[in-house]
C-alpha cells in the first residue's frame, strides 16, 4: 500500500488477499489478489495512468496481456461510471467472470452495484458460484491494517 502514497487517493478500505492460480494462461507462479476502495479526486483517466507508474516502478514490463507479471494494478469501478476509451474502460471488462475479483470485492462492498448488469457484487458471486468453484483461490489474510 506504499506505493499509493505517492498519489492523491484516500484508502477507505482493504479486502483480504486471495492466492489465486493464473486464469487463461500456465504458470508456476501463484497470484496475489486484493482489491482496495479509495477515495480521490482524480480523474479515472489521471488515476489509470497514475497506476501504470506505479506498476511500472515495481518492475512491470509491458508484454502479453494474460502472462506473469511483478503487479497489476486495475480500476474495477469508478462510482457508478461506464468509460470506453482507447485508454480505459471501466467497469474492467472481466471482472464479473473472476473469482479473484468478486470474493475480494465481495468482503469490500458486497451491495456496491455493477453498472452494465445492475446487480449487486453479491449477486453476482451467488449467480456464478459454480464457475468460481471451478477457479482455485484461496483466502490468506483477514484484515490489512490501513
Amino acid at each position: 500500500m506504499s506505493a499509493l502514497k505517492g498519489i492523491p487517493v484516500h484508502i477507505v478500505k482493504i479486502s483480504p488477499i486471495y492466492e489465486s492460480e493464473p486464469l487463461g494462461f500456465k504458470s508456476k507462479n501463484p497470484f496475489y489478489n486484493l482489491a482496495i476502495k479509495i477515495k480521490t479526486f482524480l480523474s479515472p483517466e489521471a488515476l489509470f495512468i497514475e497506476l501504470k507508474k506505479i506498476e511500472f516502478s515495481l518492475g512491470r514490463e509491458k508484454t502479453e496481456v494474460l502472462t506473469d507479471r511483478t503487479m497489476d494494478i486495475d480500476i474495477l469501478f469508478y462510482e457508478d461510471r461506464i468509460i470506453e476509451t482507447s485508454l480505459l474502460k471501466i467497469p474492467h471488462e472481466r471482472a464479473t467472470e473472476r473469482a479473484f475479483v468478486i470474493l475480494p470485492l465481495l468482503h469490500l462492498e458486497a451491495e456496491l452495484v455493477e453498472p452494465l448488469s445492475g446487480k449487486s457484487i453479491r449477486e453476482i458471486a451467488l449467480e456464478r458460484e459454480t464457475l468460481f468453484k471451478g477457479q482455485k483461490l484461496e483466502k490468506l489474510s483477514l484484515n490489512i491494517e490501513i
